[in-house]
């Protein structure tokens, strides 16, 4: 497995024991008629009817079959017949937009270690589970719209300075290094957590040429994967507004119709239910509270948009280590691809 080069984030993490991922269920209301079902029923009751209208058309047929000619144009009609079965032999790409929206509060600090320990993994995974798919990825702090284009020392992880990478299969040390700087969002005292309003604006500057644009693809399946220790609530004006129908609605808009994609599906690690408190790992050359590294609100709101979304996966970020999470998640996007 490749390794990541140095970094603040990037401390070497030791005697992390794997944790099963716990089904959780969010006592929370949902006004699920707000919710739109990105997965429509195909056909309808016209287009039955517009067959029934095509029988007459038979009839007309057969009644012009009495010339002949019909046959003569039936015969010409089958060499398009043939280009129709050529086309469809042609395969057409998949593709998998993946966009992370990680927290970037103080309180991070030993989930952004473990997140950055788990994700080199998590990309291999996605190359060998998925090689002929095309991925898209880019990551996004929970209070900038902004994709990230730096690492923490300020370096542009591509030399071009684009808002996201791309790979198809096995991925070069250059590529998995560019991967990881993408992630590396940082932490910052004034940090905004509203996760569900910072993926809706970042998504929305990916379409019609804004700052993220050329990240959304038409006919790709779009994959959240949120990572916060916060739920995301008003308080103090901080969170984002509305309720979790409202969120999954609002994401299901952007991605399916605004964006084209063909599918939109998300992923969460976050706060499960009390008792939650996370295990502290050892800094030695921080100085920093104590409950900073072992708190954990419970994302009640989070998680009841999870279960109004397809996917829907919840991960405990307080589990001394995130491999299972990204695991199933690779898996999971697998199934979705080859269904």
């Amino acid at each position: 497995m490749l390794q990541p080069r140095p970094s603040f984030l990037t401390f070497t993490l030791t005697a992390l024991a794997s944790l099963p991922l716990a089904a959780c269920t969010f006592d929370t209301d949902i006004d699920a008629d707000t919710y739109v079902n990105p997965f429509p029923s195909s056909g309808t009751g016209d287009a039955g009817e517009m067959d029934d209208d095509s029988g007459e058309t038979g009839e007309m047929e057969d009644e012009t079959g009495e010339t002949g000619e019909t046959g003569e144009m039936e015969e010409d009609t089958g060499e398009t017949g043939e280009m129709e079965e050529d086309t469809g032999d042609e395969d057409q790409e998949e593709m998998v937009d993946l966009l992370l929206v990680i927290d970037n509060s103080m309180s991070m600090v030993d989930e952004q270690l473990m997140l950055q320990s788990a994700l080199l993994g998590f990309f291999e995974q996605l190359g060998d589970d998925m090689s002929d798919v095309s991925f898209h990825v880019a990551a996004v702090s929970t209070g900038d719209i902004a994709f990230n284009l730096v690492d923490l020392s300020l370096e542009p992880c591509t030399p071009e300075g684009e808002a996201y990478s791309s790979f198809s299969g096995d991925q070069s040390l250059e590529v998995a290094l560019e991967l990881l700087c993408r992630t590396e969002v940082g932490l910052s005292v004034l940090a905004s957590e509203a996760p569900i309003e910072t993926t809706l604006g970042s998504l929305a500057d990916a379409v019609d040429g804004g700052i993220n644009e050329g990240f959304l693809r038409p006919d790709a399946l779009l994959s959240v994967i949120f990572i916060t220790d916060e739920d995301d609530d008003i308080i103090d004006g901080d969170g984002s507004l509305g309720e979790p129908a409202d969120w999954a609605a609002a994401l299901t808009e952007l991605a399916m119709v605004e964006a084209g994609a063909e599918a939109v599906v998300a992923y969460l690690l976050m706060g499960p239910p009390e008792p939650n408190d996370c295990e502290a790992i050892e800094l030695p050359d921080l100085n920093l509270e104590d409950e900073l590294l072992i708190d954990a609100e419970p994302g009640l709101r989070l998680g009841a948009f999870a279960e109004l979304m397809p996917g829907g996966l919840v991960g405990d970020i307080c589990a001394p280590s995130y491999d299972d999470f990204f695991t199933d998640v690779s898996s999971d996007l697998a199934g979705l691809v080859a269904g």
